[in-house]
C-alpha cells in the first residue's frame, strides 16, 4: 500500500523531528503516486488495488487526502487499509516516536472510530484482536498467554 513511498527522500522518511509544510506535502503525495503506479499494471483485480492505494489516507469524516473523500465514497479495502497501516505504524519503531503498546494503538484505534477510521470497521478489527473490551480496557488475544 506504501509503494508510493519510493518518491519520498530517505532524509524525509528518517527524520526524528516535525516535517516542515513541504516535507508533509511530500510525504502525502505518496498515496497519488502509489495509485498511479498501479493503475498501470494489467489484472482483474488491479484497477481496484489501485483504488484502495490512492484513498488509504483517506478518513472516515472526509479530512484526509488526497481528494478529502467522506465515509462510503471510500473504497471498504481503503477504509480496511487505512486502519491496519495506522496500528502497524503506531506498534512499529519510527524515529520519530516511540513504539505504543498494543493495547493502547487499540484504544486510540477506538478513539478514532467515526473521526479517522470507519466505525464498524474498526469493531471488527477490535473483535478480531480481542477478547475483551470493557470500560475502554482493550485486551489482546496475547494477553492470555
Amino acid at each position: 500500500h506504501d509503494i508510493g513511498m519510493i518518491v519520498v527522500p530517505e532524509a524525509i522518511v528518517l527524520k526524528a523531528g516535525p516535517l516542515t509544510d513541504d516535507e508533509r506535502m511530500t510525504v502525502q503525495r505518496h498515496a497519488a503516486v502509489g495509485e498511479q503506479f498501479l493503475s498501470r499494471l494489467t489484472g482483474s483485480h488491479m484497477h481496484a488495488v489501485a483504488l484502495a492505494v490512492g484513498a488509504h489516507h483517506e478518513r472516515y469524516d472526509g479530512l484526509g487526502y488526497p481528494r478529502g473523500l467522506q465515509g462510503e465514497a471510500v473504497s471498504r479495502p481503503a477504509r480496511i487499509i487505512a486502519i491496519c497501516d495506522a496500528y502497524d505504524a503506531m506498534t512499529s519503531p519510527r524515529p520519530y516516536r516511540p513504539v505504543i503498546v498494543q493495547n493502547e494503538a487499540l484504544s486510540e484505534l477506538l478513539a478514532n472510530a467515526g473521526g479517522q477510521f470507519d466505525p464498524t470497521l474498526v469493531a471488527v478489527f477490535l473483535h478480531a484482536r480481542c477478547w475483551q473490551l470493557d470500560d475502554g480496557l482493550v485486551h489482546t488475544h496475547e494477553d492470555d498467554t
